[in-house]
């Protein structure tokens, strides 16, 4: 299953660059679905770079729902605590990770990661993103 950019385009470009990131570490993950030998400290790296993602877009979300008091702001705060949550469950399996295991944690990661765009980007993050650009609309 694969993922479209295309289809989350929000028109704020903080966030559309940081989804194009997200995008692109998705696409890594399948790629190493792929391999054969897949080492732990590979998939380590990229577990960090989705770590570093959830940090900065739902930083930057989170931010932005505050500032224009997004009414569903809770909701969509608990999803992202809950897909931080999720990622973090991954790090004591990659420890000490054996080579068939790595494969297998690329796999699930890359499961969740589409799942997430599927729902949460393609759905939640929309909806934030035209509940801010119409609140820009009316500021101007």
């Amino acid at each position: 299953m694969a993922i479209n950019i295309e289809e989350v385009q929000t028109g704020i470009s903080l966030l559309d660059r940081q989804h194009e990131r997200y995008f692109d570490t998705v696409e890594r993950v399948l790629q190493l679905c792929r391999e054969q030998n897949l080492e732990p400290q590979t998939i380590e790296d990229l577990l960090i770079r989705v770590r570093e993602y959830a940090v900065d877009n739902f930083d930057t979300e989170e931010y932005l729902m505050t500032l224009e008091n997004y009414p569903e702001y809770e909701e969509h705060k608990a999803k992202h605590d809950f897909f931080k949550d999720r990622i973090e469950a991954f790090a004591p399996r990659i420890e000490g990770g054996q080579l068939q295991e790595s494969t297998n944690l690329a796999k699930e990661l890359y499961s969740l990661l589409v799942d997430w765009f599927n729902t949460q980007i393609k759905d939640d993050d929309m909806k934030l993103a035209h509940f801010l650009n119409e609140r820009n609309r009316k500021k101007s």
